[in-house]
């Protein structure tokens, strides 16, 4: 059911749990969108709403019958403080947020959404993966802090030259890949092209493979989400999957992107741990990227994270921002328990990276 917030001939705001007429509105703006997102295309917020059905919040900007601008954001409480977040945040790690605005009435939008911001009292703001110079964090009146590194590819000039544009190490390690690979007759293969049971059958082997990596544990407490989330990718034609293996047999690898606005990004790879399969992860990415130059991507991006592999893989990065504040007491304490958490798992970390033993998986 949709709230009317404010009434009038002049632009107004909305509340509702799902965008329901405003759909093709919505998702037009997201292709609009200075760096526009899979994670705000409708079909994966609707498989958010899907899930946290009470909690979704869409807040809108309407003129008439015209849609101006919008944020998704789900809104829980944690330790007795109401706290809001972007529609999805969590283990599946949604990035490149922000409010959406039609071009011409951007302040407009971030106008009104001030207004909204300023009324939640007693209220813990947490938003991570906001992009850089982010609408959304202005409109909060807050300042965002840069939390990770987004390294990303510009691919508009490549034209099926990609892995020449790499190190000499990668290269050889992708043709040794496709050769020992296409030797033990595996192949590399496109469930989303096939029928809904190939991608149901590939995403059953997306969780085999993720299975044994214990941090993998919070995504795969996601799957019904994400699993939502990829067939209505599928069915808009903005959600790719990739896998290694021989027909009819378990996969030796399994890989997520989406397609938003000519870019790519690479979502997610699982892959077997053997050692005869150490290299199919690298396998994986430089595939979906040379799939992507292909069909005319004008950028890769690689998402959230600046690890090794992905460095080799991309030429410049960008910032993604958290944006964490609290109105009252209560939030203000919760933010003070949540930063000491985060100082003793920082340190943890830090312990782990400094012990002999500890392994980090390229993919």
């Amino acid at each position: 059911m949709v709230k009317s917030v404010a009434a009038g001939p002049a632009p107004r705001l909305l509340e509702t749990s799902d965008l329901g007429p405003w759909r093709a509105a919505w998702d037009a703006l997201v292709l609009a969108a200075p760096l526009p997102t899979p994670f705000l295309r409708s079909w994966w917020v609707e498989a958010q709403r899907a899930v946290h059905d009470g909690s979704a919040l869409f807040v809108l900007v309407v003129h008439g019958e015209q849609l101006l601008g919008g944020q998704a954001l789900q809104v829980d409480r944690v330790l007795g403080a109401q706290r809001i977040q972007a529609l999805g945040q969590g283990p599946l790690a949604p990035d490149h947020l922000d409010l959406l605005a039609a071009p011409g009435h951007e302040d407009r939008v971030v106008d009104l959404l001030s207004g909204w911001w300023r009324a939640r009292r007693r209220t813990l703001v947490d938003l991570d993966g906001l992009v850089e110079d982010s609408r959304l964090a202005a409109a909060i009146g807050s300042a965002s802090v840069p939390r990770e590194a987004a390294p990303y590819l510009r691919t508009v000039d490549l034209s099926g030259t990609y892995v020449s544009t790499r190190s000499s190490n990668l290269r050889r390690a992708v043709r040794r890949a496709r050769r020992d690979f296409e030797r033990d007759g595996m192949a590399l293969t496109r469930a989303d092209l096939g029928e809904p049971a190939d991608v149901d059958r590939a995403l059953a082997g997306f969780v085999a493979l993720h299975s044994p990596r214990p941090d993998r544990a919070p995504l795969l407490g996601e799957m019904p989400v994400l699993s939502r989330a990829v067939h209505a990718g599928v069915e808009a034609g903005e959600a790719r999957v990739h896998v290694l293996g021989r027909p009819g047999e378990q996969p030796v690898a399994v890989s997520l992107a989406w397609w938003c606005a000519g870019r790519l990004s690479t979502y997610q790879v699982a892959r077997s741990l053997e050692r005869e399969h150490a290299h199919a992860g690298t396998l994986m990415m430089v595939d979906m990227i040379e799939q992507g130059v292909a069909d005319g991507a004008t950028e890769a991006d690689l998402l959230r994270g600046d690890a090794a592999y992905k460095l080799r893989l991309a030429d410049e990065q960008r910032d993604l921002v958290l944006v964490r504040t609290g109105v009252g007491v209560l939030p203000r304490a919760v933010l003070g328990a949540h930063a000491a958490r985060q100082r003793l798992r920082a340190g943890r970390r830090a312990f782990t990276r400094s012990s002999p033993s500890e392994s980090s998986p390229e993919d």
